[in-house]
């Protein structure tokens, strides 16, 4: 078995008034989907633009961060959670070295059950990672592979046009980072898109939880979006679900 987890290689993103920021791909993102799949015996292949090392968000290992990114009223250990998530990280070797998106092609993924896009401040940064991820999606979707986003991981999919050039998830109900939640982030009012604004507009139907920073997904027909990454845990065993029910109709 055998999943694609993609990723952001971006370790900056360019803010409005043309200055640069820090980013990365977040932790939570990464590290709960990333042990769920292997514990569940998948084989991770990590795909980033050029095959560059993907860049992690230092601020998504920050307890402080943490606690102000999880549900009011909301218990945890925001120490130890970062801790576990670092500790995943730093024994996946596949974030080493990682597989040229740009080298995959339809053939690549005939023997692959999902696609996992990661997400985090760097998806926003650069639409040429878009670009090469969005050619990759439609031959996914014609081969009826699941495909799961996360936050901001789901700007990586705005390049991704069906046969009609239409984006490729027009009509479909999704979620993504909420406004509420956004104006916690300090460079909320200087992001260089409206990610909500941009899925609406490319035909998408974004769909939000009702309580802020709680886990949301939202299933249609192939494709399961986390909202945040409070969401990941659910995300990663929703997808896992969808892949197990994918592999019984084939069997059948």
């Amino acid at each position: 078995m055998r999943l694609i987890m993609w990723m952001s290689a971006a370790g900056e993103i360019m803010v409005v008034n043309s200055t640069r920021h820090p980013a990365g791909c977040w932790a939570e993102e990464v590290a709960v989907p990333y042990r769920l799949f292997k514990e569940r015996g998948y084989q991770v292949e990590v795909v980033t633009a050029g095959g560059r090392q993907p860049v992690l968000d230092r601020r998504s290992l920050n307890p402080d961060v943490l606690h102000a990114m999880r549900p009011p009223g909301s218990r945890a250990d925001d120490r130890a959670r970062a801790a576990s998530w670092r500790e995943v990280l730093r024994g996946a070797g596949e974030l080493r070295d990682p597989t040229p998106v740009e080298s995959l092609d339809r053939r690549a993924l005939i023997d692959c059950d999902g696609l996992f896009i990661c997400g985090g401040l760097a998806c926003l940064a650069d639409r040429t990672e878009a670009t090469l991820l969005g050619r990759l999606l439609p031959e996914a979707a014609a081969l009826e592979i699941p495909v799961a986003a996360i936050g901001y991981g789901l700007a990586a999919t705005l390049a991704a046009r069906d046969a009609e050039g239409n984006y490729l998830f027009s009509g479909r109900r999704l979620t993504v980072l909420g406004r509420e939640e956004e104006r916690r982030l300090p460079l909320h009012p200087r992001l260089p898109i409206d990610l909500e604004d941009e899925l609406t507009a490319h035909g998408a139907e974004v769909a939000r939880g009702p309580i802020p920073w709680d886990a949301w997904v939202v299933e249609d027909r192939g494709l399961v979006t986390g909202q945040n990454p409070y969401s990941a845990n659910l995300l990663a065993e929703r997808f896992l679900a969808r892949l197990a029910a994918s592999r019984a109709r084939q069997v059948m």
